[in-house]
């Protein structure tokens, strides 16, 4: 029988039999994922057991078009993470390590390559969006046909078949970002074959006989109990709760707005100033109905002692996540009290305004934790590299030695190579420099760039030739790029002596036109030496093209007297750069000249 049947029998009916055969239809399916993310079997058969109990107590709640292998993978993915959690906890009140790996046989090409493929399998498919994972769901580990893909997602089983190829393909992606190197066919096979084991035997029987038991206790009471002991064991999380200085991040004004009252929450709640007096906690429809930097003023004073229904209900009236400097900074701040009361509802809520990853506040969540809670949340980066990479800046400042073990761990996730090698090339220049050059290419001419800059501000000649013998042409070209931008904004004479130094190409052009602006504001007859000097005519012309512009617009000559001083063929297109008619910069001379 389909299992869309069978959940609306169990529904409807109440029939035990049909949902004892939703659990022997899913639970390979869900047993398999959770062993990807606990990496431990017993820790994978209590998910199991939760997410069926969940579904026996929830399925009534589910939506009536809802494809419940999805649901379960979902489901799965939210119990696994709050299980690894308190094992963290666990693991750091008995102060031992928790080794949590699979244990995977290397003893064929094929087994090797599953046990790197395992770990990352979850993230992969969390990267997707909610109607591609489906498809893979329901392509791979239902095996279902396309055909019968087609018709559960309301599309033809051409379009299924597209859509499971494209799925495919990110997900590829997403291997390779971290040093996974696949094929979409080879991954096809691989999730077929692997993506779900067989549960073991006796589990099915064990998640039965506890969805039994549950159905004989009351549900009001099996509530209030969670939930009283819920806030006892959160209690410990509400005090010395502060703002993390990152989130003092947005425009200019905004800066200026935020930099110019630091706050911290004491115990009381009320806002501490420097040289003003404590602010009074607002009420929650006071904070509701304010907008902007004046909402941010209210929140710092109400959100202490702000519980989660309050909480909820902010992040109502605010509707969907806005990435704008001064909504996100509040975001940031409201995601900060929540996890440290209920870590696991905060995710949740993440989940359901943010489902694909758009606008990253997944990331701003987990940076807000590791901000707030940092012991308890740094936990989840050894199982989640989504989370690594969010948290990452913190720990690198935190504790250098696990920031290297994640990046061993995730060498190829962007972001992560470049904060702890940058942290590392501090003390150890040149060991961070020889780990950037081994990272996977996703992730190596970001940490390469970073290291450069490090590097420069020591010995810069030595970090250009170091830069310059670069093996990549890509990594190479931003490495130098990012090594001269940062001298050009230091000392512009001594960035144009190594300018001239660098190959031709385009980041000798680029770097031209960086370097060209920066001396034309500082000095803008100077600026006009410097480029009459250069000897090839087509930089010559970019230069001075550039710096003519510059003194025109702040009114300091008239264009037509300084095309006629020095040379009306810088109003023709430039052959390299196409400054004349077309422009680059705010450049166009041609047609400036012309009006």
């Amino acid at each position: 029988m389909d299992t869309p049947t069978l959940l609306w029998q169990y529904v409807h009916d109440g029939s035990d039999t049909a949902f004892e055969q939703i659990v022997r239809q899913h639970a390979g399916l869900v047993y398999s994922s959770a062993m990807r993310r606990t990496r431990r079997a017993s820790l994978a058969e209590e998910v199991t057991q939760q997410v069926f109990c969940d579904l026996a107590r929830k399925a009534k709640d589910l939506p009536s078009d809802v494809i419940l292998s999805g649901w379960l993978y979902r489901h799965t993915g939210f119990t696994a993470a709050k299980l690894m959690r308190g094992e963290a906890r666990r693991a750091r009140r008995e102060a031992k390590a928790a080794e949590m790996m699979m244990d995977v046989s290397n003893s064929t090409d094929r087994d090797a390559a599953w046990s790197r493929l395992a770990p990352h399998l979850e993230a992969a498919m969390d990267s997707l969006s909610a109607k591609d994972r489906q498809v893979i769901l329901l392509r791979y580990f239902e095996e279902r046909s396309l055909r019968r893909v087609g018709e559960l997602m309301g599309i033809t089983e051409e379009a299924s078949r597209k859509r499971v190829q494209r799925a495919l393909a990110k997900m590829r992606q997403s291997l390779c970002r971290r040093g996974i190197q696949t094929t979409a066919s080879a991954l096809a096979v691989t999730l077929s074959d692997r993506a779900v084991a067989e549960a073991p035997q006796g589990l099915v029987e064990q998640v039965l006989d506890r969805t039994a038991a549950m159905a004989d206790t009351p549900v009001a009471m099996t509530s209030a109990a969670i939930s009283s002991a819920k806030w006892a064991l959160l209690g410990a999380f509400v005090a010395g709760f502060t703002i993390p200085a990152a989130w003092t991040s947005g425009t200019a004004n905004e800066n200026r707005a935020f930099n110019a009252t630091p706050a911290s929450f004491p115990a009381d709640g009320s806002l501490v100033r420097r040289g003003r007096p404590k602010m009074p906690r607002p009420t929650l429809e006071e904070v509701l109905s304010a907008e902007g930097l004046e909402q941010w003023r209210l929140l710092v004073a109400f959100l202490p002692e702000a519980p989660v229904p309050d909480l909820e209900e902010i992040a109502r009236s605010w509707g969907g996540y806005d990435w704008t400097p001064v909504p996100g900074a509040k975001w940031k701040l409201l995601l900060q009290r929540w996890l440290q009361l209920d870590p696991d509802g905060a995710l949740e809520l993440v989940a359901r305004l943010d489902p694909n990853g758009y606008n990253h506040l997944q990331s701003v969540a987990y940076a807000a934790w590791a901000e707030g809670d940092y012991p308890t949340a740094v936990g989840v980066a050894d199982t989640n590299p989504e989370a690594a990479q969010a948290m990452i800046a913190v720990i690198a400042k935190r504790d250098p030695a696990k920031a290297g073990d994640l990046l061993e761990r995730y060498p190829g996730m962007r972001g992560i190579g470049e904060v702890v090698l940058k942290e590392m090339a501090k003390d150890r220049p040149q060991d961070a420099f020889a780990k950037a050059l081994a990272l996977p290419s996703s992730s190596r001419s970001r940490a390469l760039a970073a290291v450069v800059r490090i590097l420069a501000k020591a010995d810069p000649e030595a970090a250009l030739r170091q830069a310059l013998e670069i093996p990549n042409p890509y990594d190479r070209d931003r490495a130098v790029h990012a090594m001269v931008s940062d001298m050009i904004a230091i000392d512009a004479d001594r960035a144009a002596e190594f300018w001239q130094g660098l190959p031709r190409g385009i980041n000798r052009r680029n770097l031209l036109h960086t370097l060209a602006r920066a001396r034309a504001g500082q000095d803008a007859d100077a600026a006009i030496n410097w480029a009459s000097s250069l000897a090839d005519v087509e930089e010559r012309r970019t230069a001075l093209s550039i710096t003519l512009r510059r003194q025109v617009e702040r009114g300091q000559a008239d264009l037509l007297a300084l095309l006629d001083e020095h040379g009306w063929y810088l109003v023709e297109p430039n052959r390299m750069d196409r400054i004349g008619n077309a422009g680059i910069g705010g450049g166009n001379l041609g047609e400036a000249a012309r009006k």
